[in-house]
């Protein structure tokens, strides 16, 4: 009998279920901290793509990403949120303080069992009551619920993890840079916030020109090598031979050497040396 007879297929596995998350954003904040992180053109950032980037890295499904802004906000973060409603992400505006309500919005949203997973961004530690709460719901549904905080890591108070998140997301430039709002034209930004910005490619044209001493340069070159050269004479003559006199001539090498090396450290600034003989000040 054929062995092969005998092999029995284990039945497929079922998929692992992925877990879905719910995103509650702080807008301002979230601009605030990645500017500060990256540079200040990292604050036209669409959250929702951020959001959707950090999830897709961890293998998690995000249900809904709700973005909050106060009405009492600055005019460049309202211009900002005119762009986001243009997005997939769900605006919430309303005047004052905005973390009550994400707040709110997340407790609702642990008793509906609507995710498994709340991430916030651009929250502070304020929202330890909130990871709190989500433990809480868990206990109380028997179910695996985790509280997450995204943050782009800095010296400003939100570019830390809330304490005592489940789980601390670090967001990083590649991905900050490739969730920009660039539907009004706006071009990425250049990394100069932290120094690495790249330096220019140039054609072998320009790179030739860059390189090569421009003619005004090469003239003013000839012209201190020419008073260097006249001025080193000038003084050696008038300190070594006028100065020795008659007795320069009975001058050891040392002697020689010593004058010499003073008269040419005197002619590196031969300009002063002319103008001095021109108010007649002697150059020794």
């Amino acid at each position: 009998m054929d062995a092969s007879a005998h092999i029995i297929e284990d039945p497929k596995a079922e998929p692992e279920r992925r877990s879905r998350v719910l995103v509650l954003c702080d807008g301002e904040g979230t601009r605030n901290a990645l500017a500060h992180s990256f540079g200040p053109g990292y604050a036209d950032v669409d959250p929702a793509a951020l959001a959707q980037r950090l999830a897709e890295e961890r293998d998690w499904d995000i249900i809904r990403a709700h973005i909050y802004v106060s009405s009492d906000a600055s005019d460049d973060t309202r211009r900002w949120a005119n762009r986001v409603k243009q997005t997939q992400a769900k605006l919430v505006t309303q005047p004052g303080d905005i973390r009550i309500r994400m707040a709110l919005d997340g407790t609702q949203a642990l008793g509906a069992r609507q995710s498994d997973i709340l991430l916030v961004m651009g929250a502070d530690a304020s929202f330890m009551a909130l990871a709190q709460d989500t433990r809480t719901a868990a206990r109380a549904q028997n179910r695996d619920i985790k509280f997450a905080s995204a943050f782009a890591p800095s010296s400003h108070t939100l570019g830390r993890s809330v304490p005592s998140a489940d789980y601390a997301v670090t967001i990083d430039r590649a991905s900050a840079e490739k969730s920009l709002l660039l539907a009004s034209g706006t071009s990425s930004p250049r990394r100069v916030y932290a120094g690495t910005s790249k330096p220019a490619r140039l054609t072998p044209q320009a790179n030739a020109s860059a390189t090569a001493p421009p003619a005004k340069r090469r003239l003013m070159r000839a012209v201190y090598g020419v008073g260097f050269v006249a001025s080193m004479m000038a003084l050696i003559w008038e300190d070594v031979v006028l100065g020795g006199g008659t007795q320069a001539l009975d001058w050891d090498g040392w002697r020689w050497g010593v004058s010499t090396a003073l008269a040419l450290g005197k002619s590196i600034v031969w300009p002063l040396y002319w103008l001095a003989r021109a108010f007649g000040i002697e150059a020794g």
